[in-house]
């Protein structure tokens, strides 16, 4: 090894940049030198030593076949929530499949047979002695923990060593990247049809995991953020190609246009129009765009699915309440006390018409409320119970009433307003509430009278969303000899009376 080709590598092996490194080797003008100082075998002589000196490279062989084997590092991108995340897993693929290409053409142009390896690259991986496989299904290397990239040139004839001992799994099995999942990939061994980056790959419909995908774009690493093994510390998200509306822009404008922002990040087998338009419109929704709403309808009637039901997701999302609110049963003595001595600001009656489903998930509630002349579908998802407070997701949809009579007279199908698969849903009756609302100490109190299939009850309801709004609701129920409880929900106590 000559002096200078000592130096470089040895400035190499210490330099924190490729970039700086490139540049210095640059300087020293040693473009045409070769990797000389390779230990791994003859071939890599007539490998160019730019091509080769940013990866970690292994090249072994067995029966009368060679690999060469890639490794790629990159730094984990840190997103805000109002950023779309796309893993840079992405853009250091396809840095290091545009090297291959390179290595591969310059060993074809010396006379060597090689190829693109096809299939699973674990098994041969694990033979350079590099690396091993973790509980969740990503490998690790021993310099790079799981943020790198894997490539393999398969060569006919025999270079470089023979396979090395598989390097023993550091896996201990914390069950952090089990709990950090947030689709439940990895309970009970790697299930690969619920790993998010394999949902996005597909062709799916991704309003069904619409509040799981949060702004999660392309990619996930929140097993790899969770693992103890990983040290790297994320780098600052550039903004640009990272904004949602951005994204949503060029998926409209076609595939030209996307491949001149996104070509070298998500390389052209990505670049599909349609399906990025539906995750863009996703990911408007869940980083609040909802600014975007009159542009999004556009695409409500689009002939591909995804992107209808996406819309749909959308705007789900726009009409989202968290309702948190107190529940308690009165017996009929208490609510004739509440009404005779509370000031009533005003009466409601409102009539709910219930609705079942076969496959209805559970703590779902699906109802049309008919109020003043209005009807509005709402879907209910149960969130936690904690006392007598109960936490739902309300999604709440205007609809008219011609809609509404012909729902109630011969079911709808549920996937035509809320972003969820096909359910027929049919009406089972209705209850009607009469309900008294009274202001009192800066709450708002809602004491009902309800009456269904021959039954009547009384109860009292209040929306809170602070501690001191709880300490004013309990000091009401004292007021009144009233002990705290939760009873089912109208709409059970409704089913429960069929």
């Amino acid at each position: 090894m000559t002096k200078i080709n000592k130096r470089i590598y040895y400035i190499y092996n210490r330099c924190d940049s490729f970039l700086g490194f490139e540049k210095l080797y640059e300087n020293c003008g040693q473009r045409n030198i070769k990797n000389k100082f390779s230990k791994k075998g003859d071939i890599l002589k007539d490998v160019d030593f730019s091509l080769l000196y940013q990866y970690d490279y292994s090249l072994i062989h067995q029966n009368g076949v060679s690999y060469l084997m890639l490794f790629y590092p990159y730094v984990p991108l840190e997103v805000t929530p109002d950023q779309i995340f796309i893993d840079n897993y992405y853009p250091a693929f396809q840095s290091l499949r545009k090297s291959k290409l390179k290595i591969k053409d310059f060993l074809l142009s010396k006379g060597y047979e090689v190829e693109a390896e096809q299939g699973v690259f674990k098994p041969i991986a694990m033979q350079s002695g590099k690396v091993c496989v973790l509980r969740n299904n990503l490998m690790y290397h021993k310099d790079y923990g799981t943020y790198f990239v894997m490539e393999i040139l398969r060569i006919k004839g025999e270079y470089g060593s023979l396979p090395m001992p598989p390097m023993k799994s550091l896996c201990t099995n914390c069950n952090l990247c089990v709990e950090a999942c947030k689709n439940g990939c990895l309970k009970g061994g790697f299930e690969k049809e619920k790993c998010i980056r394999f949902i996005q790959e597909k062709e799916e419909d991704f309003s069904q995991i619409g509040e799981v995908l949060k702004n999660l774009f392309w990619g996930c690493n929140a097993c790899q953020k969770a693992c103890p093994l990983n040290d790297k510390k994320p780098q600052p998200s550039p903004s640009e190609y990272l904004d949602p509306y951005k994204m949503f822009q060029l998926s409209i404008q076609g595939k030209k246009a996307l491949q001149q922002v996104y070509g070298s990040i998500l390389g052209d087998n990505y670049i599909r129009p349609r399906k990025l338009l539906a995750l863009s419109i996703v990911a408007l929704a869940n980083c609040n765009r909802f600014d975007c709403k009159d542009q999004v309808l556009e695409f409500e009637n689009h002939p591909d699915e995804r992107v209808r039901n996406a819309v749909k997701y959308f705007l789900s999302r726009v009409n989202k309440e968290v309702e948190r609110e107190h529940k308690v049963l009165l017996s009929p003595f208490q609510y004739q006390q509440i009404i005779q001595n509370e000031k009533v600001e005003k009466e409601i009656f409102q009539r709910n018409y219930y609705f079942v489903s076969s496959t209805l998930p559970k703590g779902y509630v699906v109802r049309i409320r008919e109020k003043k002349g209005e009807f509005i579908l709402t879907v209910k998802e149960h969130l936690a119970t904690q006392g007598d407070i109960n936490t739902v997701n309300e999604f709440n949809y205007p609809i008219s009433q011609k809609i509404a009579l012909d729902y109630i007279e011969n079911g709808f199908d549920l996937s035509a307003h809320h972003p969820t698969s096909s359910l027929r849903c049919l009406c089972v009756g209705y209850t009607d509430t009469l309900r008294k609302v009274i202001d009192w100490k800066g709450i708002v109190l809602e004491v009902d009278y309800n009456k269904y299939n021959g039954i009547e009850d009384y109860e009292i309801e209040c929306e809170i969303t602070t501690a001191k709004q709880d300490e004013i609701f309990y000091s009401f129920l004292e007021k009144y000899s009233i002990t705290p409880n939760l009873p089912k929900a109208k709409y059970f106590r409704f089913l429960d009376s069929l």
